[in-house]
């Protein structure tokens, strides 16, 4: 039997840091420096309409996504224990097995009908254990879209009333939250990259020279 391995989708991705590291003539710099410590940008008076939102904090501090993530937690826990149980109790068949033919206490016949068996439970719990890491799966995919369509609602209803151009997320992987229909210019930018695209010019066409046919002269037998 395949040990059952389930993976655990995070709630809140973490974004990556990049460490940056000057270099001078010695390798080293007076500014920059391997340990360096990430900065933290100062605030000051906002000349924009747009706001972010810290979302390591909101997936951290919001109940109902402290509350699912517990919950979906506690599943994949369970599941694993459970995987890894089955997986031990069959390695523990297939040991008092070899330890019963090693001891002749079982003839080879009785030995193969043995093994047959285990090896049919194990095929029977790797089917059960696919059931139970997709049910856990779509769990925990089911509580990630209810806490993010959570969030996403309350910051339209948040939007509609403070009017932001736009809210930022500082989670890398999608750092645009809401944003003002207004400021779309996709169909702008489409018209502009179609209007300086200039297709090539299709190839000439080649015209097949063809090649006369050659005639065979039949010489005149001699007589």
């Amino acid at each position: 039997m395949k040990k059952i391995i389930l993976a655990v989708p995070a709630f809140a991705i973490i974004a990556s840091t990049f460490a940056l590291t000057g270099c001078g003539d010695n390798g080293k710099s007076d500014k920059d420096s391997v340990s360096n410590v990430r900065k933290e940008a100062s605030a000051h008076e906002a000349t924009t309409n747009i706001a972010f939102v810290n979302m390591d904090t909101v997936y951290s501090q919001y109940t109902l996504a402290k509350e699912l993530n517990a919950e979906s937690e506690k599943y994949a826990t369970d599941h694993q224990r459970w995987a890894n149980g089955q997986q031990q109790s069959l390695q523990n068949s297939l040991n008092t097995l070899q330890q019963k033919v090693q001891a002749g206490q079982m003839t080879q016949a009785a030995a193969e009908a043995e093994y047959e068996q285990i090896m049919r439970r194990g095929q029977a719990l790797d089917a059960e254990g696919q059931k139970r890491a997709t049910a856990t799966q779509e769990l925990i995919a089911g509580n990630a879209k209810r806490v993010q369509d959570s969030i996403h609602n309350f910051l339209v209803d948040f939007n509609a009333v403070n009017k932001f151009d736009a809210i930022l997320s500082t989670d890398m992987t999608s750092p645009v939250l809401v944003y003002n229909p207004a400021l779309d210019v996709t169909e702008e930018v489409v018209k502009g990259l179609n209007a300086r695209y200039k297709s090539p010019a299709p190839a000439a066409e080649k015209t097949e020279e063809k090649t006369p046919e050659k005639t065979t002269e039949k010489k005149a037998d001699k007589k």
